[in-house]
This record gives structure tokens, sequence and C-alpha cells, in this order.
């Protein structure tokens, strides 16, 4: 699988995970940030989608920490956008 179509994969899987407050946090961090990313920040993308939707979701808000594996400066970027995002709303 070349790197542009493992991108639109995960463009997708970002948007649609079935729980809407995380397909709009991911689906917003995809579609500003994804297809710009590098090979080694898209294939931690790739890992951290296969956490379990409440375990990435808990880790974005920050109500749990990450385990080390999935504690990367990918996640943080994740969460501080999430985050600015969140200030620009209020």
């Amino acid at each position: 699988m070349n790197l542009d179509h493992l991108k639109k994969k995960l463009f997708y899987q970002s948007a649609h995970r079935g729980c809407k407050e995380l397909d709009i946090i991911l689906g917003s961090f995809a579609e500003n940030f994804l297809m710009n990313l590098e090979y080694e920040s898209i294939k931690l993308y790739e890992k951290l989608l296969q956490a379990p939707d409440n375990d990435i979701y808990n880790w974005i808000i920050e109500k749990t920490p990450p385990p080390k594996q999935y504690d990367t400066k990918l996640l943080k970027r994740i969460i501080s956008f999430n985050k600015k995002k969140h200030e620009i709303s209020l």
C-alpha cells in the first residue's frame, strides 16, 4: 500500500469511528494535518487508531494517561490541537 492510499484510509478511519466526539476530534485533526504528515508520523497515527475508541478519547481529553507505546509527540499534537480548538469555540 502506498503512502497516499494509507493516508486516505486513515483519514476515513479518523472520522468514522462510531463515537461522535472522537469522530469530530480525529476527523478535524486528520482534515487539518494528516495529508502533510511524514511516514513515521503516519505509522504512529495508524497504531493509535488501533486502540479502543474509549481509550483514545480519554487520552485526548487527558482523563487518563496513555500507555507508553501511545505516549508520542503525535498524540501530544492531537491533544494540543483539541485544546486549541475548544479555546477558539468558547
